[in-house]
């Protein structure tokens, strides 16, 4: 079975997109719960620096790695073709 590797990477791109716009709404919403986990996760003590996200921040945050992860996504698809072939 081959992937579209077009089709993989415009997936990639909206899975991207909707996630990263789903935590940017969460961090929005609740910081502070958000700076914890995030400490927990990188075993670092979030709570004391405070997070800001300005709509700019967002939008080029939300584009960049959007696009990272079409790329991505394309290079996956194109490598496991080759490799099935």
């Amino acid at each position: 079975m081959e992937l579209h590797a077009k089709k993989f990477a415009l997936a990639c791109i909206a899975t991207f997109f909707i996630i990263g716009f789903i935590a940017s709404i969460l961090l929005i919403m609740m910081s502070q719960m958000m700076n914890g986990i995030s400490g927990h996760m990188f075993d670092e003590n979030y709570a004391a620096m405070g997070w800001h996200m300005s709509t700019y921040g967002f939008l080029v945050g939300i584009f960049i790695w959007s696009i990272a992860a079409g790329i991505i996504g394309w290079l996956f698809a194109t490598i496991y073709n080759k490799l099935v072939r």
